[in-house]
């Protein structure tokens, strides 16, 4: 149907077709000849049972697997400079890399403040 809507030039038409008769019936024929069969039926519902029953149990494993342990975290110093800021710092050691966890209170709504990790080493 699409593909004979594109050729339909709105401009040519003068006045409003009338569908044929019949065509109503013809549409609802077509539409019950390719209604599922009882069988069709039967094996939508079982593989609707079988999906459900397979995301139920996906859901249980899930809630039953061991949760792997928290990563362990190392305090860093942090050096606020401003009075009113508190803040704390942890690192996350990972394989890729280090996650650094910064928390702070004090912020004043609306100001941007900046953050410098520095790298200290020890002296040799």
């Amino acid at each position: 149907m699409a593909r004979s809507l594109r050729l339909v030039e709105p401009d040519r038409i003068d006045e409003p077709h009338i569908p044929p008769p019949g065509l109503n019936q013809a549409i609802l024929d077509a539409v019950h000849r390719e209604r599922p069969t009882e069988r069709g039926r039967r094996i939508t519902r079982m593989a609707l049972a079988a999906a459900v029953a397979a995301v139920a149990g996906g859901l249980v494993g899930y809630a039953v697997a061991p949760r792997p342990a928290e990563p362990p975290l190392e305090s860093l110093a942090v050096n606020v400079l401003e009075p009113s800021v508190e803040s704390t710092a942890e690192v996350i050691p990972h394989a890729w890399g280090i996650e650094i966890k910064l928390a702070g209170r004090g912020f004043d709504s609306g100001v941007a403040y900046r953050v410098f990790v520095r790298r200290v080493t020890a002296a040799r």
